[in-house]
């Protein structure tokens, strides 16, 4: 893969750079083919790169906060070297690209492209011909809950086998990907491969200096599974976010931007995705969501079900894992993403041990009321939607701010799929409501607030 390096360069407000791989940045380009079995076309080699420096020039370019309420807060300039310069010239294809990485990022994105040095190698070799009688299942997973849940309830339903697709960054992620994807496999009775593929800056500027929201990140993941489901013959690459998740109705009225809300498994990014790779590779290939039409409780049932609870223990959501603290708590418990992974767990009957989490959002008012109150947002926010705004959504009486996020961003294109949206909002709304009957102090300590 052109001797693992390329370059490109960006610019934008908050910094520039010309990046070369291997010396600014590692992705595992050559792991990535050894794990397919397969040299990758030009268009797909490309496609890798893209989305890679798509990735870096968004870690890189800092945005300003005090626009990111406003809308696009960041106009980003770009340069990437590709074997195929005529074919990512073409009008539509650098169109889907930047329409693609505009709508994830919710920045405003100007992608060129120009020639790399070095001839053009063949088409595609062929793939895992004597190991994949069909055309595998082709997922995104992380290692997080959803990812383990969401396929658990495939393999539940489905034939055949899994290629399991991961972009690794973390501590540990890799082992632990490893360790899940066994566990299922050895469950179902199933054959489940994985293409892990590092992804990483050389280097990296201190926390304070980066971009932390790297909104871009699913383009690169999604672009990968892309890639693997072009190699293997896959008619789509599943990705396994519950509903309300693939939603994310912002938590708060100036959260739109994806800036403030991420929409890394949004059906819009889906479907512009599906287009995009259906371009590149020459044939249909589809991102789907299975999970769509389920609450994330809904879908975790299936690992208390099926005997998997302790799977759920191995999986990570906190959004600042690892915390590089001392003691067993790496989760934080009060981000959005560990609130919602509490109340599917409990909600779906599934014990985890608190002593991962720093805070206890479920250990009565004492543990409550030690918590600092700016770290109690996300679980009001929560509250709120479950209690208020949620209960009263119905197909003729839909809160403003919702209404306006499902059919303004494309989740709802019709009647009928408004009228799944508001059943989904309706169910996630009991689920909270029957867990505060089990935990009835848990909204009164709430509104009373922690110390300052």
């Amino acid at each position: 893969m052109r001797n693992g390096r390329f370059s490109f360069s960006f610019r934008s407000a908050m910094g520039s750079g010309e990046l070369v791989s291997g010396r600014d940045f590692r992705i595992d380009d050559a792991g990535l083919c050894e794990s397919l079995l397969s040299i990758l076309s030009p268009r797909l080699e490309d496609l890798v790169h893209i989305a890679m420096a798509v990735y870096v020039a968004d870690r890189l370019s800092k945005r300003n906060a005090r626009l990111v309420w406003q809308g696009p807060a960041r106009d980003i300039d770009l340069a990437v070297q590709v074997l195929d310069p005529e074919f990512w010239r073409s009008e539509p294809v650098r169109k889907a690209i930047i329409d693609v990485v505009d709508f994830v990022s919710g920045d405003r994105w100007n992608v060129e492209f120009v020639p790399a040095e070095g001839d053009t190698k063949p088409e595609v070799s062929p793939f895992l011909s004597s190991l994949w009688p069909e055309p595998p299942i082709v997922c995104l997973y992380s290692g997080g809950l959803d990812s383990a849940a969401g396929l658990a309830t495939r393999l539940r339903a489905s034939d055949g086998g899994v290629l399991a697709v991961t972009a690794h960054h973390q501590p540990g992620q890799k082992t632990r990907v490893r360790s899940q994807l066994r566990a299922l496999g050895d469950h179902y009775h199933r054959q489940i491969d994985c293409v892990l593929t590092r992804t990483t800056l050389v280097h990296a500027p201190r926390a304070s200096l980066q971009e932390l929201t790297q909104r871009c990140r699913p383009f690169l993941f999604a672009a990968l599974g892309g890639v693997a489901a072009a190699a293997s013959g896959a008619p789509a690459v599943e990705v396994y976010e519950n509903g309300i998740g693939a939603m994310n109705v912002p938590a708060m009225t100036g959260m739109l931007t994806a800036g403030r809300s991420t929409r890394g498994c949004h059906p819009a990014f889906m479907r512009q995705m599906s287009l995009l790779v259906s371009t590149i590779a020459g044939r249909s290939i589809e991102y789907r969501l299975p999970c769509q039409t389920l609450t994330k409780a809904q879908v975790v049932a299936t690992l208390a079900q099926d005997g998997l609870s302790g799977l759920a223990e191995n999986t990570v959501s906190c959004v600042h894992y690892p915390r590089r603290v001392p003691g067993p708590e790496k989760s934080c418990g009060v981000c959005a993403a560990c609130i919602q992974r509490r109340q599917a767990l409990v909600s779906a009957g599934v014990l985890e041990a608190p002593s991962r989490y720093q805070y206890d959002v479920f250990g009565g008012p004492s543990a409550i009321t030690g918590i600092p109150m700016g770290e109690l947002l996300p679980l009001k926010a929560e509250l709120l939607h479950a209690t208020d705004v949620y209960p009263n959504t119905s197909s003729d009486s839909i809160p403003a701010r919702v209404l306006s996020h499902l059919v303004g961003t494309g989740i709802a294109t019709d009647g009928g799929s408004l009228q799944a949206c508001v059943d989904l909002l309706g169910r996630y709304a009991t689920e909270w409501e029957e867990l505060l009957g089990q935990y009835p102090s848990l909204s009164t300590a709430v509104l009373a607030g922690g110390p300052n």
